[in-house]
C-alpha cells in the first residue's frame, strides 16, 4: 500500500505525510497530561495507536525504497 502511493505521489510527501502523523501522535501524548482524566485515557490510547500505525508505515516505506534502490529494473 506505501509503496503504491509512493509510486504515485512520490518520496518526498509520502515521507512528510508520516512525519506529520507521527508530530500529530506526539502532540496527542504531550498535551494529554492537560486533559481531565477520563479524556486523559482516550487521548493516550489514541496516540499509541496513531504512534503504531506510523511506525509500521514508516518500516514499510523504508524497506521498500531500500529494495528499490539496491535491485535493478529488470530484478523487480
Amino acid at each position: 500500500m506505501i509503496s503504491f502511493i509512493s509510486s504515485r505521489l512520490g518520496r518526498k510527501p509520502v515521507i512528510l505525510g508520516v512525519v506529520a502523523l507521527s508530530i500529530l501522535s506526539y502532540s496527542l501524548l504531550v498535551f494529554s497530561n492537560y486533559l481531565p482524566p477520563w479524556l486523559e485515557a482516550s487521548t493516550l490510547v489514541a496516540s499509541l495507536f496513531v504512534q503504531t500505525i506510523t511506525n509500521v508505515l514508516t518500516m514499510t516505506f523504508i524497506v521498500n525504497v531500500y529494495a528499490v534502490d539496491i535491485s535493478r529494473a529488470e530484478e523487480r
